[in-house]
């Protein structure tokens, strides 16, 4: 059997909210996809490729972390390049801007990247899951701080970034026009953003 067929079987056998989750859902064609995890940070200050979700880094699948990382790891990014003192022109400032992404990312990631390996490592321990098992029952609230110290509740977009998002969509619109060779639409979606 493929290795996707395999590991759904599996999941629909040894657990039951699995199973009672997908208990009315059809798979639509084939697994598509399936991969070793490859858990660390691969974002590099001296990088020339501004790397965003698993590219930038990727955290152990156990604090369920992948796609909210993608879409903050974004946020990051646009925060910087939309900053107003932001100059495209010349490798020295689009450096600048790499470096600044790169140590920005760290703060944000490499402690949830820390918390779970930790929580990784743990969990494929015997000893060390048979003592947290219990204490996560017995004292649940350890769940929400657990959540806190992996990120979970922190927001990265902040007011600035949320307020030029108007801005962007108005020059993408105003770009459009332009390449449909419409300038005079282009200059109404620049003067009228959504």
């Amino acid at each position: 059997m493929p290795a996707g067929d395999v590991v759904e079987a599996m999941l629909q056998r040894d657990c039951g909210g699995v199973r009672t989750a997908l208990e009315r859902a059809h798979r639509e064609g084939a697994w598509l996809a399936a991969g070793p995890l490859d858990p660390g940070i691969r974002l590099r200050a001296d990088d020339t490729l501004l790397r965003i979700g698993n590219a930038a880094g990727e955290a152990h699948p156990i604090i369920g972390e992948g796609m909210s990382m993608a879409l903050q790891s974004s946020w990051l990014l646009c925060a910087e390049l939309l900053a107003p003192a932001f100059d495209p022109r010349g490798a020295t400032r689009q450096r600048a801007l790499a470096r600044r992404y790169a140590q920005a990312w760290r703060q944000a990631f490499a402690p949830r990247l820390r918390l779970a390996a930790l929580f990784a490592h743990a969990a494929m321990r015997p000893v060390a899951s048979a003592l947290l098992m219990p204490l996560a029952a017995r004292w649940p609230a350890l769940l929400t701080h657990g959540a806190r110290w992996g990120g979970k509740i922190t927001p990265l977009a902040e007011a600035a970034t949320l307020d030029s998002l108007p801005a962007l969509a108005a020059m993408a619109d105003a770009d459009a026009a332009l390449r449909r060779g419409s300038p005079v639409d282009a200059q109404r979606s620049l003067r009228n953003p959504p």
